[in-house]
């Protein structure tokens, strides 16, 4: 009788190829402004805002926001819109994220000059209850 031994070796090699998903780019076609009341169309580049009870469309915003900075401002991505009108739910948006707004200090100007009464009336009386008895 024969006996034959044989040592069989086998080498598993198990690679998975590894398939990363890639993520879709998200695009944002509007944002709204809420420290200006506005929004911004990033497919036209062009502001949204409200005047005269009309929402147009311009390259800036108007005067009011002279000092505006697109980089620095609180920008929300708006995606609940249809086709072209991002302000159909403007009153939500507004409610939502509130304007921050900055309040000056009141300013109140004190005349403090000695000598001086109330007004233009000093010196002898004129009008009710500043005669002479």
């Amino acid at each position: 009788m024969f006996a034959i031994v044989t040592n069989a070796q086998i080498n598993l090699n198990i690679n998975p190829t590894v398939v990363e998903a890639t993520p879709k780019p998200v695009v944002v076609r509007y944002y709204y402004l809420p420290d200006y009341s506005s929004y911004y169309d990033v497919s036209t580049k062009r502001y949204i805002y409200r005047t005269n009870n009309r929402w147009i469309r311009a390259k800036y915003l108007p005067g009011r926001a002279r000092n505006y900075s697109y980089d620095k401002c609180r920008k929300i991505e708006i995606s609940d819109y249809r086709g072209d009108r991002p302000y159909i739910y403007y009153k939500k948006h507004y409610a939502q994220y509130a304007p921050v707004v900055v309040r000056r200090p009141a300013v109140v100007y004190v005349d403090r000059k000695p000598g001086k009464g109330h007004g233009k009336h000093h010196g002898k009386g004129h009008g009710k209850g500043h005669g002479h008895h």
